[in-house]
């Protein structure tokens, strides 16, 4: 065989595969960005959630602060504002002298 007959047939043989790597590849970079983005984001909203607790802690609206806090540990528990959230909310039924709620906010995971 000549070395041009062996390139083609080498070539065609492994041509196929090159592409579904490169694919592969591509498509691997691309959920990765896109999962980044995805924890970003979500990041960024329990963010301003918990922004949006202090501020309404400050002002005094208990409903609201329990609302975003329970928020939180519900839908970010992943984020270290869910676990500030759980702290506050213990420290809020504490000082209203309810122990078993104080308690269980301590013992959220």
């Amino acid at each position: 065989m000549t070395s041009s007959r062996i390139s083609r047939t080498g070539g065609s043989q492994y041509g196929q595969a090159l592409i579904v790597g490169v694919i592969i590849g591509l498509l691997l970079l691309a959920g990765g960005n896109y999962w980044r983005q995805y924890q970003i984001k979500r990041a960024e909203t329990a963010s301003l959630l918990y922004e949006s607790l202090l501020t309404d802690l400050q002002q005094g609206k208990s409903d609201s602060v329990s609302a975003a806090a329970t928020k939180l540990m519900q839908d970010y528990e992943a984020t270290p504002y869910a676990g500030k959230s759980a702290l506050l909310m213990a420290r809020l039924r504490f000082d209203a002298r309810m122990s078993l709620a104080c308690a269980t906010h301590l013992e959220w995971p």
